[in-house]
Formats: structure tokens, sequence, C-alpha cells
């Protein structure tokens, strides 16, 4: 069976990182900004493949049902995993890297991202991103529960601490 994990959050919520630890699993993707797969051809990849996509992306509002079913009708079998982060972390993060110019843009920023994300199809898991770094066998238990192989070394980062440091 092909398989897709969609990992998608709001800017700044772990996508890249848990898209990071799907690769480490096994899935055929990037974790970068820019990924092989942002043309959404699903066509001749891999059997399991991971795509990420952070609300907004690249400063707009990609529609994310479209991306789920452009996979389905590649013939994959799609999970979207959604990405929670501490949201006053995640607001400042985006205010630090410069996706918004200030924290009241993040916070409705961070509503609008969930509110679509709610509005997806099962299935869908949520994962939380302070589970993985505080306790990263969760990480192996997602992996598990994917039927995906847990690496010998997970990348791990606490991109919290600077902010509560």
């Amino acid at each position: 069976m092909k398989r897709a994990f969609f990992v998608v959050g709001p800017e700044s919520s772990g996508t890249r990182h848990l898209t990071k630890v799907l690769m480490d699993g096994g899935c055929f993707g990037d974790d970068g900004h820019v990924q092989r797969m942002d043309d959404l051809n699903f066509q001749g990849r891999p059997d399991n493949i991971v795509l990420r996509r952070s609300i907004p992306h690249a400063r707009r509002w990609p529609n994310l049902l479209h991306i789920i079913q452009t996979m389905q009708k590649a013939g994959y079998f799609v999970t979207t995993l959604a990405m929670v982060r501490d949201q006053y972390a995640m607001a400042r993060s985006q205010v630090r890297i410069g996706h918004v110019p200030d924290t009241d843009t993040a916070w409705q920023n961070i509503d609008r991202a969930y509110g679509q994300i709610a509005k997806l199809p099962l299935p869908m898991i949520f994962v939380p991103y302070e589970a993985g770094i505080l306790h990263p066998q969760s990480y192996n238990a997602l992996l598990e529960r994917l039927e995906l192989a847990p690496p010998e070394k997970l990348y791990i980062y606490d991109g919290n601490e600077k902010y509560y440091g």
C-alpha cells in the first residue's frame, strides 16, 4: 500500500521537525522550505512519502484539501499529522523569523491555521511538539503506530528553550 503522510501546522509549529522525524523513519520527502514535491506531482514516488505545509506556506494560504485529494488520486492512502506547539513560543518564533510583523498577527494566523486544519478529513493525528522534545520515545511510538521503522538516532531540537531560557 502506498502511504502519504501530510504534515501540517501553523508556521513555527514544528512541521519541519516532524517531517525530519518521518524521513528518519524511512519516508521520502524534504524538510526544507523548498521540497521536491511542491509541484504536487506524486507519480513515480516511493511507497512512503511525506509532504509538509506550514499554514500559511510561502506567504500563501494553501488549499489543504486539494493537496490531500491530489495525493489520493496518485494512489496514496493519506494520513494527516497536525503539529501542536506551545502558542507563546510559536507566536514569538513567527515574529523572530519574520513570518509576521507582530504577535497579534501571529495569534490571528495561528487561529486561522488551526481552523483550516480542523476541517480536514480523517485520519488525522495531532502531534504535540513538546512531547517529542521532552520525551523522544514518543516519536518512536508515533513511528511504530505509522508502521515506520524507528531510526537508530532521532533528530531532536528544542526550539522553545530560547523563549523560556
